[in-house]
């Protein structure tokens, strides 16, 4: 394999000089290709390891009931319409996490264009946190929206935008039941040429430690493997790769009081797209509130 971190002493300016140098970058080289081999590999193998198990889990279980109704092991009607229920629900939860699994490839890999359009943030914010009004009820919560006074004009996709935007309210909301409200936020600053978006709720806060990999493809906090919270951990990674591809930014903050999610992207057109009518807007008339 060869040791690549030995390195030739200093030599006059002269071909065998130059020889020893051209050696030195080979050798530099090789070594920083077998890491990111060696990381590489590793990623695929977490990968597979991550993606098996997930889908392990909900196959056995309709394998377990649809043998039960096989081998005839129930009761009465009641009983077996409970399992066949049951077989269904898990079905679900396996498709769930396998379009979950192929939007997560699509963003990774330049599998989506980018469509931006003109769009008001604030109308597309309030129409998805309306969408959500029952699962909020379910879960005993409300949402709590602020707005800016002034209009803004955003250019994105707006389907890609609604995603991010439905994956962190159903994680505040998988999250944050305890504190009992989800709140969302826009804030324009012109200044800076750039829009500001925060989905928070007031659940148990995420440990600091934790905060730098919540994003990673896979990761889940500690305890979230529970039936509760437990999902595929591809939410917030897909997340972070839309609001890449739109030239933004997401970060998680964890608060006294609250965690917050908060997404960046600069107003005018995104990064590899055609140019857009006017570049950034900001313009009076809509009225900020608290809803």
């Amino acid at each position: 394999r060869g040791n690549y971190d030995v390195t030739l002493p200093a030599r006059m300016p002269d071909e065998l000089g130059q020889l020893g140098d051209n050696l030195v970058a080979m050798a530099r080289q090789i070594k920083l290709s077998l890491m990111r081999e060696r990381q590489a590999n590793q990623a695929r193998y977490e990968l597979i390891t991550a993606v098996s198990h997930d889908l392990r889990t909900p196959l056995t279980s309709v394998l377990g009931y649809l043998q039960l109704i096989d081998e005839d092991r129930y009761r009465d009607e009641v009983e077996l319409r409970y399992y066949v229920d049951m077989a269904y629900e898990k079905a679900k939860q396996l498709k769930r996490l396998i379009d979950q699994l192929f939007e997560f490839t699509r963003t990774s890999h330049g599998g989506i264009v980018l469509r931006p359009v003109p769009i008001n943030p604030a109308e597309l914010l309030e129409q998805v946190a309306e969408e959500f009004v029952p699962a909020l009820r379910e879960a005993g919560m409300e949402y709590r929206l602020r707005l800016p006074d002034e209009r803004v004009t955003l250019y994105a996709d707006p389907d890609l935008l609604v995603r991010v935007l439905e994956n962190l309210i159903s994680n505040a909301i998988r999250y944050g039941r305890e504190g009992k409200v989800v709140e969302l936020e826009l804030e324009a600053r012109p200044a800076e040429r750039a829009v500001l978006m925060r989905v928070a709720n007031r659940g148990n806060p995420i440990p600091v430690h934790q905060l730098e990999r919540i994003f990673d493809s896979f990761y889940r906090g500690e305890g979230s493997r529970s039936g509760r919270t437990g999902g595929a951990g591809l939410g917030l990674a897909i997340v972070k790769n839309i609001v890449t591809l739109h030239g933004g930014t997401v970060r998680a903050i964890s608060e006294t009081e609250r965690t917050v999610f908060e997404v960046r992207l600069p107003l005018g057109t995104p990064p590899g797209t055609a140019s857009g009518p006017g570049g950034s807007a900001l313009s009076p008339g809509a009225a900020g509130r608290t809803g």
